[in-house]
């Protein structure tokens, strides 16, 4: 399922440049094809949960679309604080 989900993603991706893949944590070799096609599109951000959700509302408030791909756990309880500030009390300012 996680596999079929990222290849939809790249294909996505494919049809709109707005369209952007954030990641942490992949395993080897895993969405290479991607990062090979479309290297603007793709980014890889090791083991920093936290920076992605930021980097995904900064994309988002630019009129991208970010697709966020980590482990559940982590991005649950290791990137709630940057939920709630980034998305949630930018927008209310931005669009208050």
């Amino acid at each position: 399922m996680r596999k079929k989900c990222l290849e939809m993603v790249h294909e996505l991706a494919r049809k709109n440049d707005d369209v952007v893949f954030l990641g942490s944590d992949l395993g080897h070799k895993t969405l290479d094809d991607f990062r090979e096609e479309l290297p603007a599109q793709f980014f890889v951000e090791g083991i920093n949960e936290q920076n992605i959700i930021g980097m995904s509302a900064g994309m988002a408030m630019e009129g991208r679309i970010p697709y966020v791909n980590t482990i559940a756990t982590f991005i649950v309880r290791r990137a709630l604080e940057q939920v709630a500030m980034d998305l949630c009390a930018c927008m209310t300012c931005r669009f208050g």
